[in-house]
């Protein structure tokens, strides 16, 4: 059922197609291009959330190491080669550790989270200034391809996927990578042979990411469009609802609305199709190197070329590594739709208009007198 009644088949049958414009191709924005509009106050800023991001990250798997250390104690103390007075003194040791790790990923959290959605959302609203402006610049003869519902579009549903993008989504992408790369150093320093057998899922899940972000930009870019189309069609019916009920254009009306629903919802299904395949074939790959954790783990201590905390603390920091690979995903999707997002209100913003109002080029009146006089009217 569409949003007025059915078309009768005789109404379909004398419907003439309405040829479709050749799109225009949207150029991608970059998260450069987006940040482009922020002040050097907050550039600055976003510098210290990424600086801030990349410690905590990179501290994070700094715990693996420490609890190791733990459990080789344990172990020492289980067989009875080390005095009550002396575990006790390591544990706290350890436990100091612990706790100074606590207090630098805290406030390393704290900045980077705090700037980057202060910038996000002083970014969005210099966007939403921008594109405003440019629209009440741009000539008349541009919106006749505009309208209404797709400006109101851009200006709420847009720009709210550009702040969400861009804000702390951005810094938990740096502190993430960070975050895989301290791991698999730390990984690969403590027990370099099970990290070089763990390390082959590596590639795997980068080239299934890239992939990934590559064709999901493609449908979110296309979904978005349609919906703004759809939107505008609504609102410019609502809005000459007398002039549409006139022509009796309720059924055809309807029937172009739906059709751009299921046009968007098509392409909305295909992109989250491609993510839900993409993270499942990255977790699947997660936990192959799980068992190989087991596994070659066993052996290597039966060999008797690693202690059961380095292997414990390879295991955890391969983990750790890994899921912080996996958490890149989800927050590269919300990166990759504000940068579909920002790409359409970037082509207004930077768009010349022919007829530009607020340029002072050309020929001026040395006067100009307001009276208006009619005559043999």
């Amino acid at each position: 059922m569409g949003l007025f009644s059915k078309k009768s088949e005789k109404d379909t049958e004398n419907t003439t197609p309405v040829e479709e414009k050749p799109k225009e191709e949207i150029p991608r924005v970059g998260l450069f291009k987006i940040y482009s509009v922020t002040s050097v106050k907050h550039r600055f800023m976003l510098l210290l959330g990424c600086i801030a991001a990349a410690v905590a990250g990179a501290s994070f798997p700094l715990m693996t190491v420490i609890f190791g250390k733990m459990i080789d104690t344990f172990t020492v103390f289980g067989k009875g080669e080390s005095t009550p007075d002396q575990f006790q003194a390591d544990i706290n040791y350890f436990t100091l550790f612990f706790i100074y790790l606590a207090i630098v990923v805290f406030v390393c959290t704290y900045t980077y989270m705090s700037t980057f959605q202060w910038v996000g959302a002083k970014s969005t609203h210099k966007i939403r200034n921008l594109y405003l402006q440019s629209l009440l610049k741009q000539e008349i003869a541009w919106f006749d391809n505009i309208g209404s519902g797709e400006v109101t579009t851009r200006i709420t549903n847009d720009t709210s996927l550009v702040q969400s993008g861009i804000s702390e989504k951005v810094a938990l992408i740096v502190h993430d990578s960070c975050t895989f790369i301290s791991a698999f150093i730390i990984a690969f320093t403590v027990n370099w042979r099970l990290s070089l057998m763990l390390f082959c899922i590596v590639p795997a899940i980068g080239i299934l990411i890239g992939a990934m972000m590559f064709f999901g930009f493609k449908y979110i870019t296309s979904s978005l469009e349609k919906y703004s189309i759809a939107g505008n069609t609504a609102e410019e019916c609502f809005s000459t609802i007398r002039t549409v009920a006139a022509f009796n254009l309720q059924n055809k009306m309807g029937k172009r609305y739906d059709g751009l629903l299921v046009k968007a919802q098509k392409d909305a299904v295909m992109q989250a199709l491609i993510f839900s395949i993409g993270v499942a074939g990255m977790f699947f790959l997660i936990y192959c190197g799980y068992s190989l954790t087991f596994y070659y783990g066993a052996l290597i201590i039966g060999w008797n070329l690693g202690s059961v905390g380095s292997i414990v603390n390879t295991f955890f920091a391969i983990i750790i590594g890994a899921f912080s690979l996996g958490s890149v995903s989800p927050n590269m999707e919300a990166v990759t739709k504000a940068q579909g997002a920002a790409a359409k209100l970037f082509q207004c913003i930077d768009r010349v208009p022919e007829i530009d109002s607020s340029s002072n080029e050309g020929l001026k009146l040395d006067q100009v007198k307001g009276d208006i006089e009619f005559k043999n009217i």
